[in-house]
């Protein structure tokens, strides 16, 4: 670290650089733990697999100066080119469902002007709400494709109906399956829910539909859904799914955070 002018390194030195540095001020795991990552680092400048350090003059902050660098999947060594766009499909499929209502919620009670919904219109549907939180966030970061799954807006009947008829669950997770098949693949899927569905045949409808949307995109993509308070999910959903946000309030004023943590 002399001089003016920056030096350009392999991973390696840079892991024998900090590795020294920390074995300075800590003890024996500190000592370890950077034999370690050298040794590492030399394994991957000798494959190749590593960027390169720049190390400015008299200070160790240390900058990736690479512009192609590969990142490997640790299961099963596939490679994710960086220049791509994290592709996220954002679905949404609600209901809070009154069950002693006899009045059952149809296909028909789903589907008015501008339901369903798709692409930009479903990104745009809900400003304040869930996806409002979701998508503004999402696109403060470049290299995000958001691409928005035909999806149901809450129904006309709003809460005063009753169960879900099987006829319109079945339909429309239909439709958002076919289009997860046919514009994917996909690094991750966002899930605007409620938690309360009450669906004719489907004991934990929005678990239902986290496990087929699972086995359309793999188990390497991200899965998270938001709720509402009043939702009745358990363990199930994260079955299928990595993560899980809920509102926290009555009035639910949290529900764009909720989007913007999902």
């Amino acid at each position: 670290l002399v001089g003016h002018d920056d030096v350009e390194v392999g991973a390696a030195d840079r892991c024998h650089l900090v590795g020294d540095l920390r074995a300075r001020v800590g003890g024996a795991h500190d000592r370890a733990e950077a034999r370690g990552g050298a040794d590492r680092g030399e394994a991957g400048d000798a494959a190749g697999h590593h960027p390169r350090v720049r190390i400015g003059d008299g200070h160790v902050d240390l900058e990736l100066v690479t512009t192609d660098a590969v990142y490997r999947d640790e299961d099963d060594g596939s490679e994710l080119d960086p220049t791509k766009p994290l592709r996220i499909a954002v679905l949404n499929f609600m209901h809070e469902t009154v069950t002693f209502l006899a009045n059952d919620t149809t296909l028909d009670d789903f589907v008015y002007p501008g339901s369903p919904a798709r692409d930009e219109a479903l990104l745009q549907s809900d400003p304040r709400g869930y996806l409002g939180g979701f998508v503004k966030l999402a696109r403060e970061f470049t290299g995000v494709e958001l691409v928005g799954i035909e999806s149901p807006l809450f129904p006309k009947t709003d809460i005063g109906s009753g169960w879900v008829t099987n006829e319109a669950f079945e339909h429309f997770v239909g439709v958002v399956i076919a289009e997860l098949r046919r514009q994917g693949p996909f690094d991750g899927v966002y899930m605007a829910l409620h938690g309360a569905m009450g669906v004719r045949g489907v004991e934990r409808p929005e678990a239902e539909l986290a496990r087929r949307v699972r086995e359309v995109v793999g188990p390497d993509a991200v899965l998270i859904g938001t709720f509402d308070p009043h939702g009745n999910e358990d363990e199930v959903f994260l079955h299928y799914a990595n993560l899980a946000f809920t509102t926290k309030y009555y009035p639910h004023y949290d529900c764009y955070l909720q989007g913007e943590r999902a």
